[in-house]
């Protein structure tokens, strides 16, 4: 029974020394953030563990994890513009760079709103990836 308690809390240890920030995917280089809101940036880290949350617009936020290593934090974003950096710093430092402040739209619906990046037979359409590639604003991302 002992063993069993002493592999137990070395396991424990070993998965909590090697614990580090970790954000969900869609925090990345080149996102884009909606323009004078609070946006909720979230991810884990270890438990209790300090997190700092840093826009190189000059606004930081400091924050906790749970119990669980959870945490959340909402920070305010200015005017469009960027690119800027953002940077969070925990158990270890993430700097998500190239990030532009704007107009954040996000489309939905049902077949009204489909159409294939290659358009319909016989009404074909620029591919939206090769239009933003070629464009003469930098500052355009999908």
């Amino acid at each position: 029974m002992l063993k069993v308690k002493l592999t137990t809390l070395l396991i424990l240890f070993v998965t909590l020394s090697y614990s580090q920030v970790v954000l969900p995917a869609l925090f990345s280089d080149n996102m884009v953030l909606q323009q004078n809101s609070l946006v909720s940036v979230w991810g884990k880290d270890r438990p209790l563990q300090v997190i700092t949350v840093t826009g190189s617009w000059s606004t930081s936020i400091t924050t906790q994890t749970d119990k669980n290593g959870k945490w959340q934090v909402k920070i305010k974003t200015p005017e469009a513009g960027g690119p800027y950096e953002l940077t969070i710093k925990g158990s270890n430092e993430i700097v998500l760079q190239n990030i532009l402040i704007g107009e954040v739209w996000l489309c939905s619906g049902q077949s009204n709103m489909e159409m294939p990046l290659k358009g319909f037979k016989d009404q074909p359409v620029n591919g939206s990836e090769e239009a933003i590639a070629n464009a003469a604003n930098a500052k355009i991302r999908l």
